[in-house]
């Protein structure tokens, strides 16, 4: 068998274009695979440089992102306020492992009342649970509306009032 340069060069062509699939198809494969991890959603935690509550939650909030860290793709610390003030919070209270995010229209946009503030954010950008969080009982609460598919403990409560007030309604409806 006589190879013709043509022939050789298309053969090598082949190759190539084998192993570039090849290549192409293993990264989709890995993206889909990020993807489907990534489908836990996210944890955003909003503090102020001047607020002495936020510094006080800060070390149990540190605790608490090392524990949530298999049901959350990430945790965000939110400083609100100039960069400079963000970045040199960030610094002062270790946060640096934790991003530090700078947008200014995303409190308004969450409904963010105040610092300290918690946000759970689904898979698709939808607010599982929120509320104001002070203490680390607080942020147990809003990882635990989460699981329930309440945006906070309190909704879940009188959610859970109003349905016995109905039960009672009906018993005395019925007698």
């Amino acid at each position: 068998m006589h190879w013709t340069t043509i022939g050789l060069t298309s053969y090598f062509v082949l190759w190539i274009v084998v192993v570039l699939q090849v290549i192409l198809t293993l990264s989709l494969a890995r993206a889909v695979g990020q993807l489907r991890r990534r489908e836990r959603g996210l944890f955003l935690l909003y503090v102020s440089p001047h607020c002495s509550l936020c510094s006080g939650l800060l070390p149990s909030a540190k605790r608490f992102f090392k524990e949530i860290a298999a049901e959350a793709d990430g945790v965000w610390v939110m400083v609100l306020g100039s960069r400079e003030a963000q970045i040199f919070y960030a610094r002062e209270n270790e946060l640096t492992r934790y991003p530090v995010a700078a947008e200014e229209q995303m409190p308004a946009r969450m409904r963010v009342e105040g610092a300290p503030f918690g946000l759970w954010i689904n898979a698709q950008g939808q607010v599982k649970a929120k509320g104001m969080v002070d203490r680390r009982e607080h942020l147990e609460s809003l990882r635990h509306a989460a699981r329930i598919g309440h945006p906070s403990i309190e909704s879940y409560v009188a959610a859970r009032v109003e349905e016995e007030e109905q039960e009672r309604e009906r018993r005395t409806a019925s007698h």
